[in-house]
């Protein structure tokens, strides 16, 4: 139906005859000539109807914007090029025109930006842009280039079942119900890690996974209920070979598709994260830090006034305002949001000659001296700075709040970070943590390997570290992974510890036993979200704009309507068999 594509028709075609398809993106009438402007996925031509041809003329004054039609003709040099198109030199004289199909008026606009349920419910037609097109080619080029990648290390490419049992993952399970056994369920996977561990324990020395996972959790910009992995497991390895072998694949991903070369890939501990950056998932493109200065104050006095049960914990953040981008309406916005964290106390001080001189008139002063501010200022090396942000509260409140301000503060300073990328791994994460019910749950997930075995018989659970690790990029984590459990004695420990008593092991974990009991090797693995490197590959800021189909907040698609009710006949069915 046609010769080439519109997007590649250049100055080379000039007098050439072509048959090009697409939708009708913008139309003119100017009495003697009608301009389109015709889109297929590569991209935009001019196209001309004169009026010299009555019939043909006359047809075309029925397109309108969305019509599918095909057109042949001559390529022509333009009059006046279009250096907003990349075919901007050329246009084609329409001599034959086929109305393939007609569109209604369509109900969203497709030059400008369209509400969330309204850009899913009409995909079909949201994924015509350009920019929607060039995200998905970018995705497809990105997976054939992770299998090249994968190929060239030796990786094998094995699919895992999707129809599974419930494993104790962290989030809740998607399940299905099984038709021919009566009250048992499917689910689907939150991951592969299990299949990937066993198909270690088969003999396969690396694997790797283009892989579809579901996690029914609540949803933000940079996460879905359905979403895609690169998901890899290798024998005989440690942590840091697992991790040479991903910083190796982010190089060459970033070299080949942002034609960027990272200087390095440090790496801190999940503590140092958190005391520095209040986050485990550190922006490093931000210089700002956290900086206790708890020694400095009074904190007996703090406890009295703030009626705190434990030592409190004073947090500050030093800053070096330039360019005055920080106005005094800020502050006042600042201590409303310090206020919704349920922060007790939050200041902020110029710190200038006149501050020492008058700080009877600042409520800070009342918990620290004129000596100890002063070396406080010329312990942190504060001289430099002008601004200074103080944060009073209970150590697990300071920290999330002024994790968040550090990222606040560093937007209305407006420092330019264009074109910047800054990796971090953050490793040696607890092992476990206490959950909202009081009880020990394991913060990656239970088949992790701790960095010493004995800590399980020796230490208190929540001291534990495990071999864990995650890559950070821009703030985003990318990816996650770990040593993993390859003992039975270990893997039962740890399900001890947590709470997993014998019948629930048995029901939901037996196969893994099992499987470790025939000379498991040693072995790690890690797994890339796909759709957050796309993202950040593409300068997104929303995974839905890298995904074909996703859903929205709440978890719904607009377009099927879906989540939906089923029938009654099927209710009745699933009611039999469930009993």
């Amino acid at each position: 139906m046609r010769t080439n594509y519109c997007g590649e028709i250049d100055l080379s075609y000039i007098g050439r005859r072509v048959v090009l398809c697409g939708w009708v993106s913008s139309y003119r009438n100017i009495n003697k000539i009608i301009f389109v402007n015709l889109r297929d996925c590569y991209g935009i031509i001019q196209i001309t109807f004169s009026n010299i041809d009555v019939n043909l003329f006359k047809k075309a004054k029925k397109l309108r914007n969305e019509y599918c039609i095909q057109v042949s003709g001559i390529i022509k040099k333009r009059k006046k090029p279009n250096r907003n198109l990349l075919t901007g030199n050329v246009e084609l004289s329409v001599s034959s025109l086929k109305i393939i199909n007609k569109s209604d008026p369509v109900p969203i606009n497709l030059e400008k930006e369209n509400s969330e349920e309204i850009r899913i419910k009409y995909r079909y037609l949201e994924l015509r842009k350009k920019n929607m097109l060039k995200n998905l080619f970018k995705r497809s080029e990105i997976i054939n280039f992770t299998k090249d990648f994968m190929k060239s290390e030796k990786f094998m490419f094995i699919e895992t079942p999707i129809l599974t049992r419930s494993s104790k993952e962290g989030a809740r399970d998607y399940i299905v119900p099984s038709r021919i056994h009566k009250s048992k369920f499917y689910a689907l996977p939150q991951s592969p890690q299990l299949f990937k561990q066993i198909l270690m324990i088969s003999g396969v020395d690396r694997y790797y996974q283009i892989a579809k996972c579901f996690r029914d959790e609540d949803l933000r910009s940079d996460r879905q209920p359905e979403f895609t992995q690169i998901d890899i497991e290798m024998s005989f390895v440690n942590s840091k070979q697992v991790r040479s072998i991903m910083q190796k694949f982010i190089k060459h991903l970033w070299r080949k598709f942002k034609k960027y070369e990272f200087d390095s890939f440090p790496s801190i501990t999940f503590n140092e994260s958190m005391t520095l950056y209040g986050t485990d998932k550190p922006d490093l493109r931000n210089p700002l830090k956290l900086n206790n200065v708890s020694k400095f104050f009074n904190k007996e006095k703090i406890i009295s006034k703030y009626n705190f049960e434990d030592e409190a914990t004073i947090i500050s953040i030093f800053v070096d305002d330039k360019h005055n981008n920080i106005k005094m309406c800020h502050m006042d916005k600042y201590k409303c949001l310090s206020k919704k964290f349920g922060v007790k106390e939050f200041f902020c001080i110029k710190l200038d000659s006149v501050i020492l001189e008058n700080e009877k008139y600042n409520k800070i002063f009342q918990f620290i001296s004129k000596n100890s501010f002063t070396s406080m200022i010329s312990k942190f090396n504060s001289k430099k700075y002008n601004l200074a942000f103080f944060c009073f509260d209970k150590k697990e409140i300071v920290y999330k709040f002024m994790g968040f301000f550090r990222k606040k503060i560093w937007k209305d300073l407006k420092i330019k970070s264009k074109n910047v990328w800054k990796p971090v791994w953050i490793t040696d994460f607890p092992m476990f943590s206490i959950n909202k019910d009081g009880k020990l749950c394991s913060v990656h997930h239970p088949f992790t390997s701790p960095k010493c075995l004995n800590d399980l018989y020796t230490t208190n659970p929540t001291d534990i570290i495990s071999d864990s690790y995650d890559m950070v990029i821009n703030g985003y984590e990318v990816g996650s992974g770990s040593s993993r459990i390859f003992k039975k004695k270990i893997q039962e420990k740890v399900f001890e510890l947590i709470g997993v008593d014998e019948k629930q092991k048995n029901n939901q974990f037996n196969y893994l036993i099992e499987a470790l009991k025939y000379g498991a090797p040693p072995h790690a693995g890690f797994a890339f979200g796909l759709d957050r490197l796309v993202m950040l590959i593409v300068k997104s800021k929303n995974i839905k704009d890298v995904i074909a189909f996703p859903k929205t907040t709440e978890a719904v698609c607009t377009m099927t309507d879906s989540p939906s009710k089923v029938s009654n006949k099927l209710l009745n069915d699933l009611s039999l068999k469930i009993g």
